[in-house]
């Protein structure tokens, strides 16, 4: 449920989700949801499933999140990074942060710092919820499950293989798992490419 949340989450996008927009009050989000499975191109929960669970036998999984947007969206990430390490999922969780806005929405560490402060700083009494996640939050952060880190990779045109060291072996040698958020990242996966209908995507990634 948190990893499709973070999936779907992408709707939210403040680019194209104005905070003012008419309709913003509504539970827009919800029937996103509703209608995810409709619209998922191809599903591998069983598989991400599967690897979850061998990461939590372990007991020392390190997994990345490639974070997209702010606002809303980041909040779906961090609700997914808060259920890998609560759940023993990950040991880690490294957020993959961009190094300035090219977009108008593009996440920052300072957007995720600014928004887990936001969280802790929330009435106890009105958001209990809200802001008990913005302690464990702040407390992953200071004791290290938690790390962000950002790279100009992520706000460049180039495709995934064309990633550059010591960003790429850093990935390759201590990354367990990795969610690849937003459109521009499933570009770089694809190298922005027109591929046969038939290729399987594991191939061409």
């Amino acid at each position: 449920l948190a990893a499709a949340f973070a999936l779907w989450g992408n709707k939210m996008d403040l680019s194209i989700w104005p905070a003012d927009a008419e309709n913003s009050s509504l539970d827009v989000f919800a029937k996103i949801l509703h209608a995810a499975d409709e619209n998922l191109l191809h599903d591998d929960t069983d598989v991400l499933t599967d690897h979850c669970e061998k990461l939590k036998e372990r007991g020392d999984g390190k997994i990345d999140i490639i974070v997209d947007n702010a606002g809303f969206e980041l909040v779906t990430d961090l609700a997914l990074a808060d259920h890998l390490v609560a759940s023993g999922v990950a040991q880690v969780v490294m957020f993959q942060l961009k190094s300035h806005p090219t977009f108008v929405s593009d996440a920052l560490e300072k957007d995720l710092l600014e928004t887990v402060e936001h969280y802790a700083s929330l009435s106890k009494e009105t958001y209990p919820n809200a802001h008990a996640a913005g302690l464990r939050w702040k407390e992953y952060l200071d004791s290290g499950k938690w790390v962000c880190h950002e790279d100009n990779f992520w706000v460049q045109p180039s495709p995934m293989w064309e990633m550059p060291d010591p960003l790429r072996s850093d990935i390759k040698e201590r990354c367990d798992l990795a969610f690849v958020k937003g459109d521009a990242n499933y570009r770089r996966l694809l190298g922005d490419r027109y591929w046969d209908y038939s290729s399987p995507f594991q191939d061409v990634v």
